[in-house]
């Protein structure tokens, strides 16, 4: 009895395992920014839940950012996400590359607002083996777009920032190609016919360190308000450095 449930276990984690994913979180770039000319460089890695328990996406942020006039500020990110390849060769990997332009201001001399418009594109591909694939490996991929708008507020002090921030993102996909059947369906054709979805993905953002260079940590959950059965990556965490100068 006890070697039947092992090996149903193990089937399960298996399966669970090797479904697809097809969007995962990037870490939002808060900078906080409070002057003409400040800059700012974060190096993030981290991961995010995806579908299941047994199933999580790593990610590697870069993110830049710089006060270009007294009101005004700009971004520039790049994220890498990797699925961990199985026994049998299944995994996944993408990109995201984003730019952003927002507007800050000064509450006081700690308290900040910032907003910024969002525009990236990117792309993903997956490998899928073992019980939830009809052949020893069949695969997607895809190209997308992704938009939209990420106010934050936040404190910011010499050793110490705290900011919460939201992201209202458009995300839509494009030239998909592809052999994978999933759960009976043509993921191809699920896609292309499902292509335009709306997330909602707040996060909370910690810093400690000195003026120039913090540790960050930030966790957030990414939200799919068009369909909340999606498969993406959902709550995320990161951690890494923060550089103001």
């Amino acid at each position: 009895m006890k070697k039947l449930i092992i090996f149903i276990l193990g089937l399960l984690i298996l399966s669970l395992g090797c479904s697809p994913i097809y969007y995962s979180p990037n870490a939002q770039n808060v900078p906080l920014i409070s002057a003409k000319g400040e800059k700012n460089v974060s190096v993030n890695a981290g991961s995010s839940n995806a579908n299941n328990l047994f199933n999580s996406v790593s990610v590697l942020d870069l993110q830049g950012s710089y006060g270009i006039t007294n009101r005004l500020a700009i971004q520039l990110n790049a994220g890498f996400f990797n699925v961990a390849k199985n026994e049998r060769g299944g995994g996944g990997n993408g990109k995201l590359f984003e730019t952003a332009i927002g507007y800050y201001v000064p509450v006081n001399e700690h308290f900040l607002f910032e907003t910024y418009a969002l525009l990236g594109f990117g792309n993903f591909n997956n490998i899928v083996s073992g019980p939830a694939s009809n052949t020893i490996n069949e695969n997607i991929s895809g190209s997308l777009m992704r938009y939209g708008i990420q106010p934050d507020f936040g404190y910011k002090s010499k050793n110490i920032s705290v900011a919460v921030s939201t992201r209202l993102l458009k995300l839509n996909y494009f030239d998909i190609s592809g052999n994978l059947t999933y759960e009976g369906e043509n993921q191809v054709d699920y896609l292309t016919q499902n292509s335009s979805y709306l997330l909602f993905e707040p996060a909370l953002t910690l810093r400690a360190g000195w003026q120039a260079f913090k540790i960050q940590l930030q966790l957030g959950n990414s939200y799919n308000l068009t369909n909340v059965s999606f498969r993406q990556g959902k709550t995320f965490f990161i951690a890494g450095f923060h550089l103001n100068f």
